[in-house]
């Protein structure tokens, strides 16, 4: 009697003991564990040394913007239809005024360009003509635009304020300032059409 019961309690002791706390053992936890979330910024494919962030769209540098801005004098050429007839006594007339450019800079050959002027013309003849173009377009090289906007005439028929309008240039560096050379053609229906030939300077 005596030595089953001895065995039995040397038995009891040798044996592990039944963990009594679940709360601290990670091994009897029955609740189950959530995945891993993948953050949109987070590349999946690890690069060699770790994982890679990257934010999903557009990678490389946001593009800067620059201004430049100045005078324009030149000449033009309005197509002497209509009102135009009884308004001036020549279809050459001076013209003046100031323009700004925008550049949202590629940081390579193209640039996008938008462009805002206003002009007087016919001072040349004792008159007052505004007008005031806006041009979406590109610049190449950063020498060379093209682009085509909008036209308005306020002082022009009621049914001739807005044109559509089409430019060209090229704006050599000189210096510290730049020196454009532009050239723009206004479409016109009704024959009233006109061009411009302008230079300036830009800073």
């Amino acid at each position: 009697m005596l030595t089953l019961a001895t065995f039995l309690l040397t038995t009891a002791q040798a044996a592990e003991p039944y963990p009594t706390d679940l709360a601290s053992e990670s091994s009897w936890s029955t609740e189950a564990e959530e995945p891993a979330s993948l953050s949109l910024d987070e590349d999946p494919t690890p690069a060699p040394g770790g994982p890679r962030l990257q934010r999903i769209g557009f990678a490389g540098p946001l593009p800067q913007m620059g201004i430049t801005h100045g005078f324009r004098i030149g000449y033009a050429f309005m197509k002497l239809a209509g009102t135009d007839e009884d308004r001036l006594e020549s279809s050459h007339l001076f013209t003046v005024g100031y323009e700004v450019q925008q550049r949202i800079l590629g940081g390579g050959w193209l640039n996008v360009l938008v462009v805002e002027n206003v002009m007087v013309s016919g001072i040349n003849q004792s008159k007052f003509i505004p007008t005031g173009n806006l041009l979406l377009g590109f610049e190449f090289w950063e020498q060379l635009q093209v682009g085509a906007g909008i036209n308005l005439s306020p002082l022009a028929g009621p049914d001739e304020v807005v044109h559509m309008v089409m430019g060209v240039g090229y704006t050599p560096q000189v210096g510290s300032f730049n020196v454009p050379l532009h050239a723009s053609f206004i479409p016109d229906i009704d024959g009233n059409w006109s061009a411009q030939l302008t230079t300036g300077v830009n800073w």
